[in-house]
Order: structure tokens, then C-alpha cells, then sequence
């Protein structure tokens, strides 16, 4: 009887374990991950996350309506013209200290004070589809509103590329950026 209940046991174990890959490793294979950087040219036409925007020239004055847009640029070197996340972008990882001296948005989230957009003179704002549509009429007076939102991490990275074409700063777009480590 104990001969049976141990060949039950020993079939047990061996019906629910891992089978072991030919090399004798147990871990999950994970898909492998392309790190190569496309070289990147200024282009006053870009898409990110399916979202296309052409200018008639380089944005100087961006003014961001959500977080992306602040961690990007100041990716890219760019402090934003106005903010509408200032304890974002007082992140030590983004302005740190510095922060302060960028303008907050007036409003809150998606019901931004377009006025108050519009006085900082910017050549480009940043928003969410979704959140930000119903300001795009006021808006698109007198900037381009840009609705872009990421939900993967290479749609991040495609705006991080877009924003880099568009301001000319193209070599912080591409370098450093892609340190991903290797367990990913």
C-alpha cells in the first residue's frame, strides 16, 4: 500500500512540475526586448501614440497639461513655459527646486483656465484625449493643442522622440535615455 501511495505521489509531482528547458534552466522565458536606437532627425511633423501634430516651426514655449508632457521635456532639457503639475515637476528626478520659477496653469485637471494659458504665450500645449478635448476650440486660437496619451511604455518612448524632432533636440532624445536593464 505504501509502494502505491508513493508511485501516486512521485506521478503527482512530476504531472505538476515545470519541465525543465533543454540547458536545465526553470526560469519563464521572456520576449526579447529590441534596444536599438533609430537614429533621429528634426521634423516639424511627428506622431506618438497614433496621435500626429504638425507646426509651422520649432516650439519654444511649450505649456503642459499633464505629467508626461513635464517629465519629457525636462528629459529633453526643456523647462515647460507653465505647468499644470508643479508638485510633478518639483520631483528631484525632474526640476527639483528649479521648479518653482515655472508658472502653474490656473484651473484644475481638464478644466484648465484657458486664459491663463493663453497669456503665457505658448507655442505649443500638451494635454490628454479625453481630458482635454472640450478646451481644444479655445486653445487652437491661439496654439496648437497636441492630445497625446501613451499606454504603453514604447508609446512613451515614441513621445519622447516625437518631442526631440519637434524642439531639435534630437541627441538627448536618443542617448542615455535607453539605459533599460537587462532583467527586463
Amino acid at each position: 500500500m505504501q509502494r502505491v501511495a508513493l508511485l501516486a505521489l512521485s506521478v503527482l509531482v512530476v504531472g505538476c512540475s515545470t519541465p525543465v528547458a533543454e540547458g536545465g534552466s526553470t526560469a519563464p522565458q521572456q520576449a526579447a526586448i529590441d534596444r536599438t536606437v533609430q537614429p533621429l532627425q528634426p521634423s516639424l511633423t511627428v506622431t506618438a501614440a497614433g496621435s500626429q501634430l504638425a507646426l509651422p516651426k520649432v516650439p519654444e514655449r511649450i505649456v503642459c497639461l499633464n505629467g508626461l508632457c513635464d517629465d519629457v521635456l525636462t528629459e529633453l532639457g526643456i523647462v515647460p513655459a507653465a505647468t499644470s503639475n508643479p508638485a510633478l515637476l518639483a520631483h528631484p528626478a525632474l526640476l527639483g527646486d528649479r521648479a518653482a520659477a515655472v508658472p502653474v496653469v490656473k484651473g484644475t485637471f481638464g478644466s484648465e483656465d484657458v486664459e491663463s494659458i493663453a497669456a503665457l504665450k505658448p507655442d505649443l500645449v500638451i494635454g490628454l484625449p479625453g481630458v482635454h478635448d472640450g478646451l481644444r476650440p479655445a486653445i487652437e486660437r491661439f496654439a496648437p493643442l497636441w492630445l497625446v496619451e501613451p499606454t504603453k511604455w514604447q508609446e512613451s518612448v515614441e513621445s519622447l522622440r516625437a518631442l526631440g524632432a519637434l524642439t531639435g533636440q534630437t541627441q538627448k532624445a536618443t542617448g542615455g535615455f535607453f539605459s533599460i536593464p537587462s532583467s527586463m
